[in-house]
C-alpha cells in the first residue's frame, strides 16, 4: 500500500528506530503530538497497515528515508 498515510506510517516507524538507537521514546520528545499524530495516521489507514507500515519502517536505512521523503518536498 502506497500513499501519504501509508508513508506516513512507513515514517512514523523509522523515527520510532531513530529514536530507539539514541536511547529516547518519540512520546517523550513531543508527548502532544507524537500521539495525536499516530493516531490520526493511523485512522487514515485499513485495519492492521499501520502496523504493517510502522515495521517496514523500522528497517529502513537513512538513504532509504530520504528517498521516501524527496516526493513530498
Amino acid at each position: 500500500m502506497r500513499g501519504p498515510a501509508a508513508d506516513a506510517a512507513v515514517l512514523l516507524g523509522a523515527v520510532d528506530a531513530m529514536a530507539a538507537e539514541l536511547g529516547v521514546a518519540v512520546e517523550r520528545i513531543d508527548p502532544l503530538h507524537a500521539p495525536a499524530v499516530r493516531a490520526a495516521v493511523r485512522a487514515a489507514l485499513p485495519a492492521g497497515q499501520f502496523d504493517l507500515a510502522a515495521h517496514r519502517g523500522r528497517a529502513l536505512r537513512r538513504p532509504d528515508v530520504v528517498a521516501l521523503l524527496r516526493p513530498y518536498r
